[in-house]
């Protein structure tokens, strides 16, 4: 959406605070030339789903994002299920503009679950997906706390 708020000319957004540094940053990357030709093009889409292809196809054009940023990383979380872990991991996922659909990306993540626990005991686990709904191919890493239960054998916590 980022693209064709630049391509329409606007100089002022609002967006609650944890989301500007993301934004900042993804504004710096974008050329507004190629908004405003993405702007037209999106103008003539007949359907909302064809708007949607299109800024996912502007996106696969873009500069390859670095696999780990700042952004990507939470340390001393204080998560305290696995469920809190995937939850607050794909929302920061969100905030960092990897990924615009938080929940679906945890779902991707609870089906890969599903086929077997990706905890390696240890006090390790390292959840992951294919999922269409990261943005970019992105490392994202979370340091707890205090260790949670999550599913491999033995049952260990992570």
């Amino acid at each position: 959406m980022l693209p064709l708020l630049v391509g329409l000319g606007l100089d002022e957004l609002s967006m609650s605070a944890p989301s500007i540094p993301a934004a900042k940053a993804r504004m710096a990357q974008l050329d507004s030339r190629e908004c405003r030709q993405l702007l037209n093009q999106a103008m003539a889409c007949r359907t909302s789903l064809e708007v949607e292809h299109l800024l996912a196809q502007f996106r696969m054009t873009q500069q390859d994002a670095p696999l780990v940023t700042a952004e990507c990383i939470t340390l001393e979380s204080d998560w305290r299920s696995k469920e809190e872990v995937l939850k607050g991991m794909t929302d920061n996922l969100l905030l960092a503009g990897r990924c615009r659909y938080p929940r679906k990306l945890e779902a991707d993540l609870w089906a890969r679950e599903a086929v077997f626990s990706t905890g390696l005991g240890f006090s390790f686990a390292i959840p992951h997906s294919k999922s269409e709904h990261i943005e970019q191919s992105t490392i994202s890493v979370a340091r707890l706390q205090a260790p949670v239960r999550w599913g491999e054998v033995g049952d260990a916590r992570v």
